[in-house]
């Protein structure tokens, strides 16, 4: 059996999470199990070495020493991406089952509502990413606590909407399933 890493989270659909093969083209399934999927548990140690990283930097607002600065600004970029990978990292394996659209009534309007919502992520992740690099070049220019505390909140959100979610492997299977439902 795959692994979730091989696969791409399409949505929640009749209380089944949706997943779709690279390799084989082919979609799995999962009954949708609230509290038991994902564990936030293991964000709590680098949530910690994150927060040390702001407090430190609360005592001198403006970094001058270039090792500070750009120590400061790795740290906190291995930090907030480890989060993210830690909270987000399934417990366990779960079962997944072949799951045929064909049984189900409704599956093109999930698809549609999956693509629509695609279209709300794709830009939030552009226009994070975009404020984010104003906010590095800011914070390289001027050292700020400001600067630094937009661009690690920035960061966070670009991180997820750009590279969790896969907005452009996601927007290519969208439409492929969307073909594959109109002619079947």
């Amino acid at each position: 059996m795959s692994k979730l890493k091989d696969m791409l989270f399409i949505g929640n659909f009749q209380n089944k999470n949706i997943y779709y093969h690279f390799n084989s083209g082919k979609l799995y399934s999962n009954d949708e199990e609230p509290g038991k999927q994902w564990d936030s548990s293991r964000a709590i140690l680098v949530s910690g070495l994150l927060l040390t990283n702001v407090l430190g930097a609360i005592g001198s607002f403006v970094f001058s020493n270039i090792f500070i600065k750009y120590g400061l600004l790795l740290t906190t970029v291995l930090a907030i991406i480890l989060v993210i990978e830690w909270a987000l990292k399934p417990r366990y394996q779960p079962e997944l089952i072949l799951f045929d659209s064909k049984r189900y009534f409704g599956w093109s309007n999930f698809l549609e509502q999956s693509k629509s919502t695609l279209f709300f992520i794709w830009p939030t992740g552009i226009v994070t990413a975009f404020l984010m690099t104003f906010f590095l070049l800011a914070y390289l220019q001027k050292a700020t606590f400001y600067n630094y505390l937009l661009f690690a909140s920035l960061f966070f959100v670009a991180y997820v909407s750009v590279f969790k979610t896969r907005p452009i492997k996601r927007f290519i299977v969208l439409r492929k399933l969307l073909k594959e439902a109109s002619n079947g």
